[in-house]
């Protein structure tokens, strides 16, 4: 009978400590997402220290991010806008950690120094706007 109740009582304590892992587990919107989690961001967020991103991140319509912090982008770490969201880059940056690149010869001894953007336009209706400034004593190119 004892046997039976310690392991009732172990099982209870495994399925509360089950239920309680989503609670412990969550990520802040504070803070850039880490090891290929998910966030959305729903209000005014700004990231302000330097860190790793690693995951996905979603700027609900209305919300805004503004990163002021230099972030060490992992390889398939996505930021995704949506209509009416704001994503805002100012006297930060995002750094991808994965250079590699299979087009090294279209540029001229730049590797590692490369960003890719992707704008996904499929299914979107009406007009969106892109603004990318270059940083001060700096110059696009590509």
């Amino acid at each position: 009978m004892r046997t039976l109740r310690a392991r009732a009582t172990s099982i209870s304590f495994l399925l509360l400590m089950l239920l309680c892992t989503p609670l412990i587990g969550t990520i802040s919107a504070t803070e850039p997402p880490d090891g290929g989690q998910s966030l959305t961001i729903t209000g005014d967020v700004t990231w302000d220290q330097d860190d790793d991103f690693d995951g996905t991140v979603d700027i609900a319509n209305g919300a805004s991010l503004t990163i002021t912090a230099n972030l060490d982008v992992a390889n398939g770490s996505r930021i995704i806008v949506h209509p009416g969201g704001i994503l805002s880059i100012s006297n930060g940056s995002l750094n991808a950690e994965w250079t590699d690149t299979d087009y090294s010869w279209m540029r001229n001894s730049d590797e590692g120094h490369r960003s890719r953007i992707m704008i996904e336009t499929a299914g979107r209706q009406g007009s969106f706007d892109v603004i990318l400034t270059s940083a001060k004593n700096s110059y696009f190119n590509g």
